[in-house]
């Protein structure tokens, strides 16, 4: 990132009339490295945006650099625009409360998000009000979208929602169990999920933590055997079946396809389809819907997941690298793959649940650290219902939260479904039982 520097006065001013003369107290805090000239090269009274550096009062040590006008910084009283919220009374006294201009309650400091721009250091709306505006407003975005599908008109009640899911819900994950947080960019944060594939309403949706917003999908009856269950490890038996069962094998060549005016005999199904309907331009031999289920079948394999995988990684890296992140490489072949399910005594890296080709249990590649590529090292085999997106690569700051999975997470949420999900299903049952919405 190129740092903005200001352009030298070109000419000779007299010491006497200089910001280092007339307000020695500003010109301590003048960048010289940042400026490239002295504070006894230019006036008090200049509009020119220059860098200004101050050492942070409040404790922390870090020097602040930032910009201004000469001519604002003089007026202004010569304050540190960094500092000046955090040495006010509410910033100085953590305990001292402020009141939400949205939902109209006192909360703590800690509440808020920081705001330099404020009068006190802090956004008028609390962080969980902040975090359900654009919550809600993507919700709405989606179901608009929903409805142009032709999924149903959208019944959603963004107050009865969260009146039920902070009651009745408890703030709890639908699934697990565990306590969702009103934050973006953290751990177990709130996403909202459909029950079924028709349209938001408040009978069809439920609280959940972005960990379990998969494609693959949830039901409780999953989570109670997820969480519940004993490691099954796989016999040497059962991975010398899977070890032949990826070894390569011999193509068969089909024979020339036969052709009738404008149809053409699939030769695998025996039907006669039209030429340019229901062929590739590629494969003038067997139909779509042939070649369609001939896939499905594939990836039902051990060799033919293994192969989706490897290929999946491999494009995914490449994109990722043409969007400059040339950390993203591909070591992996479906020979290493193999590899590694049977390090893992086929079972998943984070639950210890046995992972299968296909069904709830299907198997996914996952990276360990989402900053580095599909390395050996970095590379595992894990549920995909737990195959979540992990933001980390994104984040900067002091963002430290993703939606992503790892063993650690998994055990945290093992313990909390277990102490609490009799209970809480039990109080919070299904929405279409009728008990959960009213």
């Amino acid at each position: 990132m190129t740092i903005y520097k200001p352009t030298p006065p070109k000419k000779v001013l007299e010491r006497t009339l200089s910001l280092a003369h007339k307000r020695p107290d500003l010109a301590v805090d003048w960048s010289n490295s940042r400026n490239g000239f002295k504070a006894d090269q230019i006036t008090p009274g200049s509009p020119k945006l220059v860098w200004w550096r101050h050492k942070c009062i409040t404790g922390c040590d870090r020097t602040h650099y930032w910009t201004s006008t000469v001519f604002r910084r003089v007026s202004s009283g010569g304050k540190c625009s960094t500092c000046f919220g955090k040495n006010k009374a509410r910033c100085v006294c953590r305990d001292v409360q402020k009141r939400c201009s949205k939902c109209k309650i006192t909360k703590k400091l800690a509440s808020f998000h920081k705001d330099t721009t404020a009068s006190d250091g802090y956004y008028g709306y609390c962080a969980a009000c902040c975090f359900y505006k654009s919550f809600f407003s993507s919700l709405r975005g989606r179901a608009r979208k929903h409805e142009q599908a032709g999924l149903g008109e959208s019944t959603f009640d963004e107050k009865q929602y969260l009146k039920d899911m902070h009651g009745l819900r408890q703030s709890r994950c639908y699934y697990t169990c565990v306590v969702i947080v009103e934050a973006a960019h953290s751990a177990w944060q709130h996403s909202p999920q459909r029950l079924d594939t028709s349209n938001y309403s408040n009978t069809n949706t439920v609280p959940i933590s972005l960990e379990i917003n998969t494609s693959t999908g949830w039901t409780r009856a999953a989570a109670i055997e997820l969480f519940t269950s004993t490691p099954e490890p796989m016999s040497d038996e059962e991975l010398a079946v899977i070890r032949a069962d990826a070894e390569p094998t011999e193509c068969k060549t089909l024979r020339s396809s036969v052709r009738c005016g404008d149809d053409v005999q699939c030769l695998v199904c025996l039907e006669w389809k039209a030429f340019d309907a229901d062929f590739y331009q590629s494969n003038k031999t067997e139909c779509k819907k042939c070649i369609g289920a001939k896939g499905d079948e594939a990836r039902k394999t051990w060799k033919g997941k293994f192969a989706l995988l490897a290929s999946s990684a491999k494009m995914n890296a490449a994109t990722r690298r043409e969007r400059g992140r040339e950390e993203q490489v591909y070591e992996l072949s479906p020979q290493i793959l193999l590899e590694i399910i049977e390090e893992q005594r086929g079972l998943c890296a984070y639950s210890d649940k046995r992972v299968t080709t296909h069904g709830q249990w299907k198997m996914s590649l996952e990276r360990r650290n989402v900053r580095i590529g599909y390395t050996r090292a970095n590379s595992c085999l894990v549920l995909a219902m737990l195959n979540s997106t992990d933001f980390t690569a994104s984040l900067d700051g002091d963002q430290i939260g993703n939606g992503g999975w790892n063993r650690e997470k998994f055990e945290y949420a093992r313990g909390v479904f277990q102490e609490n999900y009799k209970e809480y299903y039990a109080s919070a049952p299904p929405p279409s039982e009728g008990l959960a919405y009213a």
